[in-house]
């Protein structure tokens, strides 16, 4: 996981809180339908059926009664048929909402890494001989604008360490100069 760039990982870990989240609500969906909706009528209309055969009547009554027995039937079916098409095309648009969700966050996640994005190339153009260069202050109160002051105090102590860095290096030239001269003299002298 640490190969992946910021906002791939971003998109990932946001990517599972949301498919998760969209999982159980498109369940939750499912799961009311059936206990509010389907149950009911399925029970109401088995019901009718049930006190058709409990009835005895003469054969005419009957011979309605077993078509309106029959109807019953083919009414449970068609809400059965309307449930599985309900529940098919809840996981459909379970899945086109899933897709677009991470297509939406991949995109969100982007434009929010973009201050990220160009302080990473300004601090890449900085080297040790433009140390005084400093990028500009993010006038946020947020982590950007802290990263950037704190990375300007750093270039600050960079900048002074190399200072002393020169400076030493300059002094320590100039007094090995003295020794130097004499001992090449003294070497003259002897040949």
């Amino acid at each position: 996981m640490n190969n992946l760039t910021l906002r791939v990982r971003l998109t990932l870990l946001t990517g599972c809180i949301f498919v998760v989240v969209t999982i159980l609500l498109t369940l939750l969906s499912i799961y009311s339908a059936e206990e509010k909706i389907v149950q009911p009528i399925t029970s109401s209309l088995l019901n009718q059926e049930n006190s058709l055969h409990k009835e005895i009547m003469d054969e005419a009554t009957v011979e309605t009664k077993l078509d309106h027995g029959i109807s019953s039937y083919i009414e449970v079916t068609d809400v059965r048929k309307a449930k599985e098409k309900f529940i098919n095309q809840s996981l459909i648009w379970m899945v086109i909402i899933i897709v677009a969700g991470i297509i939406i966050i991949y995109v969100v996640a982007g434009k929010a890494l973009k201050p990220v994005n160009d302080l990473s190339r300004k601090i890449g153009n900085i080297s040790e001989h433009n140390l005084s260069q400093r990028i500009e202050h993010i006038s946020t109160k947020d982590e950007m604008g802290d990263l950037t002051a704190s990375f300007n105090h750093m270039l600050d102590r960079l900048e002074e360490s190399f200072l002393y860095q020169k400076s030493f290096a300059a002094n320590a030239a100039h007094e090995l100069r003295t020794p130097l001269t004499t001992m090449m003299a003294g070497i003259q002298g002897l040949k």
